[in-house]
């Protein structure tokens, strides 16, 4: 039966009638036999049920009681790599001679849980192994997978329903899957919502870090094998903590123990060589750069082989099978697992271009149906928007892949000096072998203008030009989405038009010709936009000149003494009046028009109006008290406390008759804002602080500069720190690897050696040696160069160190730290 090997941890034989196990043992091992079943009839891509080797059922412990606390950690996948190190045992379960787990994402779990780790369940998301960065696609086609997935589903489900079970979801990659598969909705935002909702409901069942959204930890490989990518962008402290955390509360709650607390990420993140987790990260991460370098040079190999077998080939059937294989190479991954997409792929072509012929350059893009990348990004792009904007033809957003290619043929056939013909010229000139593949640069032309702003732009320009036509009445407010499609049929009915309604209108067509079977759609659409870009910026304006004009009116009393009900009732004087000859009557008749809903609410239309008022008479009279000028007037300066101030304000309040300044604008304060008199401290401790803010502007920069510079510095320290610590780290890896340190001299001018970032994890190493390079006998191809001058450069790219050393050359002496690898 495909349940016993597929399932690595095996029932007891009682397992269904023996009820002194775990329900949710038992609800599991049920629903994962059922799965299995599926799994024995539906095939895999190789048309035969999937090896029993490869199947990775939930690892379960049996000896745990009804009564006892159940914990579930869920990973993502077990890859093929580890499935065939364990030899069907599950990843959890498979141990080393030293009693580590072989497996070191389930070894770094195992650390952070302690004595927790052997009391809780283990399961993969995806119930079968597949390569590393690889896709279940590459084991079950897409039909055949959901035809497995719903019994699958119902024990993932189910699990999150029971009683007293916790699940504990170890990276974002599983949530992402749960949301994808298990959840429905048309797009990723709405399965997310729905997976919330369920979240919520089921709260207690899922170990989270907020109690209002699932939040969990990251994938343990992000401390693992990415561990030094994390370290140089100082991006692995939060990372870190979070696991912490996680799996502190994970212990606490299965243990019982309010002591429990995980320490594996801060043991990784400070470095501690003599702590399990970090020398586990090391280990993973020295393995995965052996591992990444190997198949580097594989592939490398395979293909400068197959390059140099197409380039000898005489017999046209030995060349044509020669360019087929190296075809297929390019196709295919690679043993690094890095998918070959078509942009890769494109610039493999590219690559091999310089070594092949334009013919086989040709014949291999043809089969792969992939245009060869040579630097033609932005060349496309400018290509694709010259030909769709053109007006010698009738390309749109809805033309097909042959109406593209014919235009192209034209052009290519009669080439001409108009922007679209040169915009192609300059293509062709770059990449030569497109002439040969038309039909691909015509999907890839017409997908980069699908996936262009073209539309919305066109959308807003039209927007615009149509509500500002002397042509038609339309308002943002007034006009219906029947206004708007009558004014859209009449641009539609007369396309010689030149005004520049009409102009937007063609255009818009022209790029995307369906909007003229949907006017009442397109109407709607821009009379949203148009509502949506004008009524608040609008309002606010509209507003704020009804403040002005109806408190300056001389047809009125009203001004800061004045209530709401008396702002309203002059409100309600301007809505009955017919008269528009005054300003405030002119400004209110402005905004009902531009949001006849104020009408409604002319109380809270008042309370604003006197809000704005107040605040822009007191602002203003506040800024005159506080002026240079009018400190000066009455003996006052930036120096003086807050009590000067205070005196001086006095003096101004037993002399109401004094025609200062200062005075005038101290009578109209208290005018406006009577409330004023009884705290007059208060009111000098401001204007004290407005003063010196206008006065030591310059000295309050300065100090901002100074403290940005301080700061500035501080980081340059923090930043330095951490590049010594993954200096250091790299220098472990790089002794675990078989390298020792040496100090090699080199004197002033050229150095006659080439570099590139080949070297595991792209750290700088040297490529050649000139014959005549003045380090011929101190350095081999293959050393990594670790610092120049005291400077650590490994993580350089080969052209900026380049230019470091050209700046250098006129240096008697320069100091490179160089390792090398023992034979």
């Amino acid at each position: 039966m495909i349940a016993k090997p597929a399932s690595y941890s095996c029932a007891p034989e009682d397992w269904y009638t023996n009820r002194s196990y775990h329900p949710a043992n038992v609800e599991i091992w049920k629903r994962w036999l059922r799965v299995c079943r599926v799994l024995k009839i539906v095939p895999t891509l190789d048309d035969r049920p999937i090896d029993p080797s490869l199947v990775c059922g939930p690892h379960l412990n049996w000896s745990l009681k009804p009564t006892d606390p159940f914990g579930l950690l869920i990973l993502r996948y077990c890859t093929t790599r580890i499935a065939g190190a364990i030899k069907g045992r599950h990843p959890a379960a498979a141990m080393n001679s030293d009693g580590e787990c072989i497996a070191a994402t389930w070894e770094l779990l195992r650390l952070s849980l302690k004595k927790a780790f052997r009391l809780m369940a283990k399961m993969n998301f995806w119930f079968f192994s597949y390569p590393y960065r690889g896709s279940p696609y590459k084991t079950y086609s897409k039909n055949n997978l959901l035809k497995i997935m719903p019994a699958w589903k119902d024990l993932v489900m189910k699990v999150f329903q029971i009683d007293g079970v916790k699940t504990q979801l170890c990276s974002q990659g599983v949530m992402r899957d749960i949301e994808e598969y298990f959840f429905d909705g048309i797009n990723a935002e709405e399965r997310k919502l729905q997976f919330q909702k369920f979240f919520l409901e089921h709260s207690s069942n899922f170990f989270s870090l907020s109690p209002r959204k699932l939040e969990g930890p990251n994938h343990p490989e992000c401390l693992l094998s990415d561990l030094l990518k994390k370290i140089m962008a100082n991006g692995l402290q939060s990372i870190t903590t979070v696991h912490d955390k996680a799996y502190t509360a994970d212990q606490q709650w299965v243990l019982g123990d309010e002591t429990a607390v995980c320490t594996a990420g801060s043991e990784i993140y400070s470095q501690d060589a003599s702590k399990e987790s970090f020398q586990l990260a090391l280990k993973a991460c020295a393995e995965a750069l052996e591992r990444a370098t190997a198949a580097s040079v594989k592939f490398k190999k395979q293909r400068a082989q197959l390059i140099e077998e197409v380039r000898n080939a005489s017999d046209p059937t030995v060349k044509a099978a020669a360019v087929r294989k190296l075809t297929e190479a390019l196709r295919v991954k690679s043993d690094t697992q890095v998918k070959r997409t078509p942009a890769v792929i494109g610039r493999l072509l590219g690559l091999c271009a310089s070594h092949l012929e334009e013919s086989i350059i040709s014949d291999m893009s043809k089969t792969l149906e992939i245009v060869p990348i040579l630097n033609t990004t932005g060349l496309m792009q400018t290509l694709s928007k010259k030909i769709f904007e053109s007006s010698s033809n009738d390309l749109g957003d809805t033309s097909s892949v042959e109406e593209v290619t014919a235009v192209l043929e034209e052009l290519v056939s009669s080439p001409g000096s108009d922007e679209v013909s040169i915009a192609l010229a300059n293509l062709i000139k770059n990449n030569k072998s497109i002439l040969m593949h038309l039909p691909a640069l015509s999907t890839k032309l017409l997908n980069i203008h699908r996936r262009s702003t073209t539309t919305s732009s066109l959308m807003n320009t039209l927007s615009s030009k149509i509500y500002e036509s002397e042509n038609n009445n339309l308002d943002g407010t007034s006009s219906s989405v029947e206004d708007v499609t009558a004014e859209l049929v009449k641009l539609k009915s007369s396309p010689d038009n030149n005004s520049e309604a009409s102009v937007a209108f063609d255009k818009l067509i022209k790029h995307k010709p369906s909007v003229l079977n949907e006017l009442p759609k397109l109407a709607a659409k821009l009379l949203s936009m148009h509502r949506g870009r004008t009524t608040s910026g609008t309002t606010r304006s509209l507003t704020n000149k009804l403040c002005s004009a109806i408190f300056e009116s001389s047809s009125n009393d009203l001004g800061d003494t004045s209530s709401t009900e008396d702002v309203k009732a002059e409100l309600e004087k301007l809505n009955l009046s017919s008269s528009s000859d005054n300003e405030a009557s002119v400004a209110f008749d402005t905004l009902v028009k531009h949001k006849p809903a104020v009408l409604k609410e002319l109380t809270q239309l008042a309370t604003k109006l006197l809000s704005l008022y107040r605040g822009s008479v007191t602002r203003s009279l506040m800024n005159t008290l506080s002026s240079s000028r009018v400190f000066e007037s009455i003996g006052l300066n930036g120096s003086s406390n807050e009590e000067d101030v205070k005196e001086a304000l006095e003096r101004l309040k037993s002399s109401p008759d004094n025609n200062s300044e200062a005075s005038v604008a101290f009578d109209k304060l208290i005018k406006h804002k009577p409330s004023v008199l009884n705290e007059l401290p208060k009111l000098a401790a401001k204007l004290l602080s407005m003063h010196r803010g206008n006065g030591t502007t310059k000295s309050l920069t300065n100090k901002l500069k100074a403290s940005k510079v301080k700061a500035e510095k501080a980081q340059t320290q923090a930043v330095n720190r951490q590049v010594l610590l993954s200096a250091q780290w790299m220098m472990e890896i790089l002794r675990n690897q078989g390298y020792a340190r040496l100090k090699v001299t080199a004197g002033p001018k050229s150095l006659g050696v080439h570099m590139d970032n080949n070297a595991p994890i792209g750290l700088l190493r040297i490529s050649q040696i000139k014959s005549n390079s003045q380090l011929k006998d101190k350095v081999i191809v293959g050393d990594v160069i670790f610092s120049l001058d005291g400077h650590f450069v490994y993580h350089t790219s080969h052209h900026d160190m380049k230019k470091m050393v050209y700046d250098k050359r006129e240096n008697p002496v320069r100091v490179f730290e160089i390792w090398r690898r023992s034979k």
